[in-house]
């Protein structure tokens, strides 16, 4: 694989060396990431960037960053479980699946922020090889044993759902 710089976006955190990477990183929380979406220098530098890059990732809202840089045009793409309506609205097909790739676009997209490690082991695989990917995850000891089966949205109850809902609501 070509060498470049990889990027990504967290939400809407980035890891590269630019002013936007900074600005990226220090936004923190979703209502930033309609103001990411469409702020005209954010989606060019992601689009420069994907240009040059090994893999454009995004962990969580980040793929409605790439989605609105047009990266995600017609492709699967992966949100937290409460973007599928917003990642549909920027020209992707949202799927419930923890990761997706397009390799031949050298884009992956991972759901929630667990999800990430997923996405992160299996980009340390692609780069190096299946032992190190292995290596690293036995040394981040990820072995995941929830105490609950409720880590995806199907399969939340009505109460848990409404519980969700007291969280965001503004003003609690």
């Amino acid at each position: 694989m070509a060498a470049g710089p990889a990027i990504l976006i967290s939400g809407f955190t980035a890891a590269g060396k630019t002013t936007h990477a900074r600005l990226l990183a220090e936004d923190l929380g979703w209502a930033y990431v309609r103001a990411l979406q469409s702020d005209a220098r954010v989606l060019d530098w992601v689009r420069a960037a994907h240009a040059s890059t090994v893999f454009t990732t995004s962990v969580c809202a980040g793929s409605l960053v790439l989605g609105a840089a047009g990266l995600l045009d017609g492709l699967t793409a992966t949100p937290h479980w409460s973007g599928y309506d917003q990642l549909a609205a920027c020209g992707a097909a949202p799927v419930p699946r923890r990761v997706v790739e397009h390799l031949d676009r050298r884009i992956i997209t991972a759901a929630g922020v667990s999800s990430g490690i997923d996405m992160a082991l299996r980009l340390t695989e692609l780069l190096a090889d299946r032992t190190a990917a292995q290596a690293a995850q036995l040394m981040i000891e990820y072995d995941p044993q929830p105490p609950f089966d409720c880590g995806a949205r199907p399969k939340a109850t009505p109460e848990v759902m409404d519980r969700i809902r007291e969280y965001v609501t503004p003003g609690r």
